[in-house]
């Protein structure tokens, strides 16, 4: 899924608030899902789990009050191996 955050969504975006970072914000607009959390590179849309591309830099950015330009990112959902469940 490819989202697109626009200079709209950077000066709505609230720092340090998951829910209302401009790639939350970019992903509710494009998507109409209310549930989306951003944290870092992690990102929940709904019950699905997802790993943003490029994310994480952009959320600490934003969140330390850096200046941060409209960007897209790619994000892969996240499928954990039957593995991470065993011991």
């Amino acid at each position: 899924m490819r989202v697109v955050v626009t200079q709209e969504d950077i000066k709505n975006g609230q720092r340090k608030e998951e829910k209302f970072c401009p790639i939350a914000l970019a992903i509710k607009r494009q998507t109409g899902e209310e549930r989306v959390r951003v944290y870092g590179a992690s990102i929940y849309i709904g019950d699905i789990s997802y790993q943003g591309l490029g994310t994480g830099d952009f959320v600490e950015d934003f969140d330390n009050d850096e200046e941060v330009a409209p960007q897209e990112f790619e994000l892969v959902e996240y499928v954990p191996c039957k593995d991470e469940f065993t011991e």
